[in-house]
């Protein structure tokens, strides 16, 4: 299947930011529910969660005319969005934060770092003091989140974009922002005595985020269950961290709920030998998980890359994950394309053909999916990565590229890192295009943002 041969390039994708160095592109470096009844009523007596007599597409409900009337004045999650996206000109390519857009489109931010400005660990790890450039850049961070007035996800992580090893280093260069990555061996193990002040400096810099930001929810650990898919090894190490930490931030915070993510095709058993999507696959993948403390079961997940092809995904793809668990369900991410993805032939660059066939209506219809899923199981937190795409429309349309400034430039750089299709796919993630354009997808956000969100 399409969505197979990519599935694993889903958490990859942050690898884009190593290549915004000028070393890499020379670009400048400027079926049960939570309770566990599968009975839960709805509107048509089934059990999908939907109000329609018609039969379920994989998406969750064929029928969409109907969901912008009766979803009822109440949902139980926050809306919240990532305000990552590129800037290009003629001679520079940087990832940044621009909440522009986001006025009046979210009920809650989410502020997602990952590897985009690199941790402080000399500070943390050698008592020095932070670096300027970066608490200015954190500053900048938290007032675009204050100037939207509405609740914070934080989202941070000890491990790198790649999964693969511990995160960036921030360092201040002549008053600049430098984020070093891959500064540490691959497969970091956290219990060597350097891994453990490691594990202590990141206990600390989460005390000292959540501090800055004041955020209603947080996550301590981005998808940190890849590292027990990459380094399987020094997973138990990790987990020490992350438990440490949660520790820490209970202690400070009582009330502010924190939880790590999981790849929802890990919880499925994408990695293991086991039949992936199986009660027996997700069983086992709780189980491995059990020993890691969290007041959210957190999901990411990206389903325009899993081995299900579009009209295929179980309507209990989700409340399997909350029944099993008995735990609230959090989106930290999630999203789907609303565009076609072309890529050139391997080999014959000049010759292009169409990979993955996405259009509004797939996003519309996943986005009614997960929306009406999160409500019934009573999430309070639904993360759409981004309502505004971080790629112009003439870079999803354009193969071989011919596009101005230095869009050509990135997209070289990333077809030479083989994640072209992801980076395309998650390009047009938004209901709102890179010009703040509307989208088709915008009346079904807008349908669900005004509904009022529950009390937490």
């Amino acid at each position: 299947m399409k969505g197979m041969r990519f599935r694993h390039l889903l958490t990859l994708w942050i690898v884009v930011i190593l290549i915004l160095s000028p070393a890499a592109c020379g670009c400048e470096d400027d079926d049960d529910d939570a309770s566990g009844d599968d009975n839960a009523p709805d509107d048509d007596g089934d059990d999908d969660g939907d109000d329609d007599l018609d039969d379920d597409s994989a998406d969750g409900d064929d029928d969409t005319s109907d969901d912008d009337t009766d979803l009822g004045e109440i949902r139980s999650f926050h809306m919240a969005a990532a305000p990552f996206r590129f800037e290009v000109t003629d001679s520079s390519v940087r990832s940044i934060f621009l909440t522009e857009g986001f006025d009046g489109m979210v009920d809650a931010i989410s502020l997602h770092l990952d590897g985009f400005f690199g941790l402080p660990w000399d500070a943390f790890l050698d008592d020095e003091p932070l670096p300027p450039a970066w608490v200015a850049m954190m500053e900048e961070i938290r007032a675009m989140a204050a100037d939207l007035d509405v609740p914070v996800y934080l989202s941070a992580t000890p491990i790198g974009g790649r999964r693969t090893g511990l995160a960036a280093k921030a360092h201040d260069v002549g008053g600049e922002l430098v984020v070093e990555q891959d500064w540490t061996v691959p497969c970091f193990s956290f219990t060597t005595a350097g891994g453990q002040a490691i594990g202590e400096a990141y206990k600390e810099i989460n005390l000292w985020l959540a501090d800055f930001f004041d955020p209603t929810w947080m996550t301590h650990g981005i998808e940190m269950d890849f590292y027990l898919k990459f380094c399987p090894d020094q997973f138990d190490g990790l987990v020490a961290v992350v438990n440490d930490t949660y520790d820490a931030l209970k202690a400070a915070h009582p009330e502010l709920p924190v939880f790590p993510t999981f790849g929802l095709g890990l919880l499925y058993g994408e990695d293991k030998e086991c039949v992936y999507g199986s009660d027996e696959c997700l069983i086992d993948a709780l189980e491995e998980r059990a020993a890691i403390e969290r007041d959210r079961l957190g999901l990411s997940y990206y389903p325009m890359f899993d081995t299900y092809e579009l009209g295929t995904l179980p309507p209990d793809w989700f409340s399997r994950v909350a029944g099993y668990s008995g735990e609230r369900l959090a989106f930290g991410e999630t999203g789907f394309s609303s565009a076609p993805v072309v890529i050139p032939e391997t080999l014959n660059p000049d010759q292009c053909y169409q990979l993955f066939d996405f259009d509004d209506q797939n996003q519309i219809d996943y986005m009614n999916f997960v929306f009406e899923e999160f409500d019934r199981l009573d999430s309070d937190l639904v993360v759409w990565w981004s309502i505004r795409d971080y790629l112009p429309d003439f870079m999803l349309e354009t193969c071989p590229c011919d596009a101005p400034d230095f869009w050509c430039v990135l997209y070289d750089a990333i077809e030479d890192t083989g994640l072209l299709p992801a980076w395309l796919a998650w390009g047009s993630m938004g209901v709102l295009n890179y010009d703040l354009t509307e989208k088709p997808g915008i009346d079904t956000w807008r349908a669900w943002l005004a509904k009022t969100p529950a009390d937490r």
